[in-house]
């Protein structure tokens, strides 16, 4: 026997009853801070909560791209290069995808207005 798919609306809504906590609280008192609180410490540069560690950054994600600075005028032309390179590419992509697509639409909609009109035709015969 095949299962359906439960549908509910407001002809056979039956409300959630929940589940009842009887466990102890673990919130630990005095932790909150006021809004007042939270303003001074960040006018202050404290840390606002959460933990007090600094966050580690990984080198290998965070330095992917090259300090400009450090390079002469033939290595940013060149860097400047493959840049345009690349984002030509990336259009050219994009512009043939995009071409596809509405060609597709287009085949889609001429097979579409010939079945029309065959459809027309024969209703058309029939109707004589």
């Amino acid at each position: 026997m095949q299962e359906y798919m439960k549908i509910s609306n407001t002809y056979n809504y039956q409300p959630y009853e929940g589940i009842i906590n009887n466990q102890p609280s673990m919130t630990v008192p005095d932790q909150t801070l006021t809004l007042r609180q939270i303003l001074d410490r960040y006018a202050r540069g404290l840390p606002l909560g959460g933990t007090n560690e600094s966050p580690i950054f990984d080198e290998e994600e965070t330095n992917e791209g090259i300090d400009i600075r450090t390079l002469d005028l033939s290595e940013v032309h060149e860097l400047t290069q493959q840049r345009v390179n690349e984002l030509n590419a990336l259009k050219s992509e994009y512009d043939k995808k995009r071409r596809t697509s509405s060609e597709r639409a287009e085949a889609i909609a001429k097979q579409q207005a010939e079945e029309i009109e065959q459809l027309k035709a024969k209703l058309s015969e029939f109707a004589k």
